[in-house]
């Protein structure tokens, strides 16, 4: 579970570094988006950890909850 928590600080603190650095017009990125399945108790945690990024950051993070049988996914 540790290394998912740190590839999820790296994956939004990355897409947070183009919010300093905004290239031509884009306007700076607010909002992110997090695809991740697993069972509930996963996604609750998950929730919990955005929320608290969200708070700290004043970044949105969107959750997109993905299934997680993989024959569902290729659909």
């Amino acid at each position: 579970m540790r290394i998912r928590v740190l590839l999820l600080v790296a994956v939004l603190l990355l897409g947070a570094s183009r919010d300093a650095q905004p290239s031509g017009l884009r306007p700076p990125v607010k909002t992110l988006t997090f695809a991740v399945g697993g069972a509930p108790s996963e996604l609750d945690y998950w929730e919990e950890l955005l929320r608290d990024f969200t708070a700290r950051t004043g970044i949105r993070v969107e959750l997109l909850r993905q299934p997680t049988d993989t024959s569902l996914r290729r659909q």
